[in-house]
């Protein structure tokens, strides 16, 4: 048995959908669904690879509608192909809610299992057969969480929790991010706080603690460092009293983990943190799926590609055709720290300035956790406060929310420190201390991935998730980011062929004359139609503008601001033969056009 009946059918029940919604991906990201819904088949054969084979079609193209067609297919025609089990892993409870209402299979072939521990948890696990009968259910709803904690010693395959009529399920899904490992990092002040706690009942562990704390501080940034083992199990740190809060807790149990083993020390103006990696999923959980719009971006992938060797990138990965989205860009520090210094109203002063230039259209500006004050302010400031939509980082992934919203402001793009860089690309490598070192360059990867990870998701939480062919819908964005984060010079690789202009209320945006000189010198190139290098001599726009030689030389030749907004269209300077010429670099060379 081949499974090609399979795919035919899945791919046809996907298509047929996609029609009745007026979606039609192109050629390309067609054969990036069919590539998924295959994998779907091996594994189902038992054919697949021990690996993960990661689809990274970008976010509206249709993975989700992939894979829910190719599991209702494979319902119909299960005493055909064999009653194997799938298993569905989400990060959060409410996407499973949202794919189980997708879904529409029969309540008696799908169980939820997710913890009890609030009320929709509770729904969830009573939803189907319910959560005491997973082992009658073909397809089973669970989170990355339970998978990590229930599985842990004893592998998927050992789990009975998860199996299907007694046995491990063959076809397995992880929607969205994939981080093999586990990222451990202990700042030195969250480990000085556990000495008030400890010290109370057990003083001679507090004084340990203290000292390792001083230990950690003598380190260098890089520098590994062998942590004492304090004459202590993990165990014997957990059971060492009732920790007051689960923060505690987490911290205790990292420092459990390090003790009497090498550790990474990194430093930053916030102090020093220990680095490392430990285990999550566990190893046997591949063959497995793994759905991730990001993928294309991040260097996660990259890592467990090289050191574990255990990564399939499914082709092709048919990356959107951004030219319908247009990005401005307000070049203005934009992070925690900046925010502190500004005041959060030099930026609600801004956006609320974009929002009402388009009084006739809905916004979603992203934002951080703590930001509330923005929100606040932007929300008084706005002509219509209804027409703007609020979500903080780590609620900006999967959701379909807000896909009608044609404008998106990311008032602040997520960073991280070094030392949370480091854990996540050594987890992503199961890497370790003790196996190695990751090298400047991939670290600085390791940022730029996740600073597009991030933006990738945020971004297409709007209307530019959906497809229009290869592309999207006309859609804007707006972004306030410093140029030394690398993140504006990396927007045409997260979003290919999209358009690039300074955000123009921002007090960075080009006044006066340097305005005047732009709109001069960008049409002489609009207005141009010479299929040949275009080269405007600089002196006649001199004359034009009515500037000293001086002057001109010194606000417009030599001004970075002027120079980087030409750069965006594609416009430069050059010295040709002793003379200043604007040159389109996007012709050949050729003949010079005179103003």
């Amino acid at each position: 048995m081949d499974g090609r009946a399979l795919n035919i059918q899945s791919f046809e029940s996907m298509m047929k959908t996609f029609d009745g919604r007026h979606h039609r991906p192109s050629e390309a990201m067609q054969e990036g669904l069919r590539s998924l819904q295959d994998t779907l088949t091996k594994m189902v054969l038992g054919k697949a690879e021990s690996s993960y084979y990661l689809s990274s079609l970008d976010p509206g193209v249709g993975k989700s509608t992939a894979i829910i067609k190719w599991i209702d297919t494979y319902l119909q025609c299960r005493e055909i192909y064999g009653k194997h089990g799938i298993i569905i892993c989400f990060d959060r409870l409410d996407e499973i809610n949202r794919f189980v209402d997708e879904c529409k299979i029969p309540y008696d072939t799908f169980a939820v299992k997710v913890s009890n521990s609030d009320q929709l948890g509770r729904d969830l696990n009573n939803m189907g057969l319910g959560t005491e009968s997973v082992n009658d259910a073909l397809v089973l709803f669970t989170t990355k969480q339970q998978i990590m904690l229930k599985c842990k010693g004893k592998g998927f395959k050992g789990t009975a929790a998860f199996h299907y009529q007694g046995g491990p399920r063959r076809v397995r899904i992880w929607d969205e991010s994939l981080i093999v490992g586990r990222e451990l990092t202990l700042d030195r002040f969250e480990l000085l706080g556990l000495t008030q706690e400890v010290s109370k009942t057990n003083p001679s562990i507090a004084l340990k603690i203290e000292d390792i704390a001083s230990q950690l501080k003598g380190c260098n940034n890089g520098e590994v460092f062998h942590m004492p083992d304090m004459g202590m199990t993990l165990n014997d740190i957990m059971c060492s009293l009732p920790w007051a809060s689960k923060e505690k807790r987490d911290v205790a149990e990292i420092l459990g983990m390090f003790l009497g083993r090498a550790i990474t020390v990194r430093t930053d103006h916030r102090g020093h943190v220990a680095v490392d990696c430990g285990e999550a999923i566990p190893e046997d959980f591949a063959p497995c799926l793994v759905t991730d719009a990001s993928g294309r971006v991040r260097e996660t992938y990259n890592l467990q590609h090289h050191y574990r060797g255990d990564l399939i990138r499914l082709r092709p990965d048919a990356a959107k055709e951004y030219s319908n989205l247009t990005i401005s860009v307000w070049r203005k520090g934009s992070g925690k720290s900046a925010y502190e210094k500004n005041g959060h109203k030099v930026y609600a002063e801004e956006i609320v300035k974009v929002i009402d230039s388009r009084p006739n259209e809905e916004f979603l500006v992203v934002r951080h956790l703590e930001h509330d004050d923005l929100e606040t302010d932007i929300k008084k400031q706005v002509s219509v406060p209804d027409r703007v939509k609020f979500i903080h980082w780590g609620r900006h992934t999967a959701t379909n929310d807000f896909s009608h919203i044609p404008n998106i402001i990311i008032s602040s793009p997520l960073n991280y420190r070094l030392a949370d860089y480091e854990a996540t690309g050594r987890a992503s490598a199961t890497l370790k201390t003790t196996d190695g070192a990751l090298t400047n360059e991939q670290l600085n990867q390791m940022r730029l991935g996740e600073n597009a990870h991030h933006l990738l998701q945020a971004v297409c939480r709007g209307l530019v998730r959906r497809s229009e062919g290869a592309g999207c819908p006309p859609a804007k964005v707006w972004l306030i980011a410093s140029p030394s984060t690398k993140i504006e010079s990396n927007l045409p690789t997260v979003f290919p062929h999209c358009k690039m202009e300074l955000w123009n209320t921002s007090p960075d945006a080009l006044k006066g004359v340097r305005l005047r000189a732009f709109e001069l010198i960008k049409n002489k190139f609009v207005d141009s139609n010479v299929h040949c290098k275009v080269l405007v001599p600089a002196h006649k726009v001199r004359k034009l503008l009515g500037l000293p030689q001086s002057n001109f030389k010194r606000d417009i030749l030599k001004n970075n601001n002027f120079n980087d907004i030409l750069g965006l269209h594609n416009i430069f300077i050059e010295r040709i033969s002793n003379r200043y010429y604007f040159v389109s670099d996007n012709f050949d060379y050729g003949a010079q056009v005179s103003l």
